[in-house]
């Protein structure tokens, strides 16, 4: 075990830490959360399962071994370089946090000739403290521009962005390791289905809209993913699956009204989602799912309902802006 660095981002930050709560849970991994600074987390675990998360996390934009913690009004910053036997690649002030510090920190490492851009240790003043890492986990532009919606071999525009589709996914909490199995019952063209894939796990995709199911097909054979997702023809709303089938549902509904079935408006296509999938994942799992703000107060008792009968629990409801036009409230529903 060791101590370890996550710098969530602050896209989201309360979407970025339920991300990686889930993807601790859903994998069993012994972690120990030691300190918050900021959007800082310090933790405590494997080299094994802080490689995991950095493999899987979508909203972490960096994770790294801790070298060093301390208060900053009461360290000699340079002789912890220098006891540590450190060559600095970024020095950083967040939020303008200790700003003339920082610039005099890094001026003393360069004329030390302890500074250097390649390297991967990076020292950051944050809240009053000064953290010092070896960060390991690549930008996102580098994980996700390869899947991203223009480059997949079927576009539709509007689709969400492969990254956020990962977020989505591992707030199910499936385990990766066991090849657990996801279900996205309003799959598109196939988005969740590749960021489920690419980190083995097994999903199964289906959408009312035969195009998108084909769309979704070619995706993922263009992915060469197709060994973890089965794909069909079927309607969200009567879902044709034994009770109990999946380790969690996640998915993404339709806004518009060119992508709804004609016998539904949307506030009753949720509805009827949501009986089909607290009846379909296991007891325990959970079932995440966003739809724009301006149906949330029917969701929300619906879910409500479905709580006083003692079938689910809410553990996460987090508002995410998409753009002027349209705001998401993603839920992540426990199945009791």
């Amino acid at each position: 075990m060791a101590v370890y660095v996550a710098r969530l981002s602050l896209e989201n930050l309360r979407l970025a830490k339920a991300e990686l709560l889930s993807i601790i849970e859903g994998e069993g991994l012994s972690c120990k959360i030691l300190k918050e600074i900021g959007e800082f987390l310090i933790m405590e675990l494997s080299e094994r399962d802080a490689d995991l998360i950095a493999k899987r996390a979508a909203l972490i934009k960096e994770i790294g071994r801790l070298v060093y913690i301390g208060d900053l009004n009461t360290d000699d910053i340079i002789n912890v370089v220098n006891r540590e036997g450190l060559v600095v690649g970024r020095v950083e002030s967040v939020r303008s946090v200790a700003k003339d510090l920082t610039k005099k920190v890094y001026d003393e490492l360069k004329a030390k000739k302890k500074f250097n851009p390649s390297s991967n240790i990076a020292l950051v003043f944050v809240n009053g403290h000064l953290l010092i890492y070896v960060f390991v986990k690549p930008g996102r532009e580098r994980r996700f521009s390869a899947r991203s919606p223009q480059k997949r071999p079927v576009y539709l525009p509007g689709t969400m962005t492969p990254w956020l589709a990962r977020v989505f996914v591992n707030l199910a909490a499936v385990s990766s390791r066991k090849h657990e199995v996801l279900l996205d019952p309003f799959c598109g063209v196939g988005g969740f289905a590749l960021e489920a894939g690419i980190q083995g796990i097994r999903i199964v995709c289906g959408d009312i809209d035969r195009r998108m199911v084909e769309a979704s097909i070619v995706n993922v054979r263009g992915y060469n993913l197709d060994h973890y997702c089965d794909t069909l023809v079927m309607d969200a709303a009567q879902q044709p699956f034994r009770s109990q089938s999946f380790d969690g549902i996640s998915t993404d509904p339709p806004y518009g009204r060119m992508t709804i079935p004609q016998r539904y408006d949307l506030r009753n296509l949720i509805m009827h989602f949501l009986d089909e999938a607290v009846e379909l994942v296991k007891r325990g799992r959970r079932i995440v799912f966003a739809v724009p703000v301006s149906i949330d107060g029917s969701v929300s008792t619906k879910l409500r309902e479905l709580e006083v009968k003692g079938e689910v629990k809410v553990e996460d409801r987090v508002l995410q802006y998409v753009h002027s036009s349209l705001t998401r409230v993603v839920y992540v529903v426990k199945r009791l």
